[in-house]
């Protein structure tokens, strides 16, 4: 989780973050504060999880059914890189999904 760019963020860096990170075939999911635990709760469902990693200063939520994990949060997406033609292969190394929550307050 990317730290929160505050009231009045640059919301031209946050499209342009979203815009990237969707490039390599994550599944970036926009949501206001209250949403929030729904998404997570679907997110989760979606995959089976149990008990995600969240940052240890993030704000205090519950997310009925998950354990919320407040280590260190280290944060790998799927790998992208290119061949000798320069093809672009994705997903050889790394988690092969990686949802990210982009939270508009």
């Amino acid at each position: 989780m990317a730290p929160a760019l505050g009231a009045g963020g640059d919301s031209v860096a946050v499209d342009r973050f979203c815009e990237r990170v969707a490039d390599y075939r994550v599944n970036v999911r926009r949501v206001r504060g209250g949403e929030l635990p729904g998404e997570l709760m679907a997110a989760c469902a979606q995959r089976e999880a149990r008990r995600i990693a969240v940052p240890a200063h993030a704000p205090p939520w519950t997310v009925d059914g998950i354990e919320l994990v407040r280590p260190i949060t280290f944060i790998s997406g799927p790998s992208a890189t290119s061949d000798i033609e320069l093809d672009r292969v994705e997903g050889v190394h790394g988690p092969r999904t990686l949802d990210v929550f982009v939270v508009d307050c």
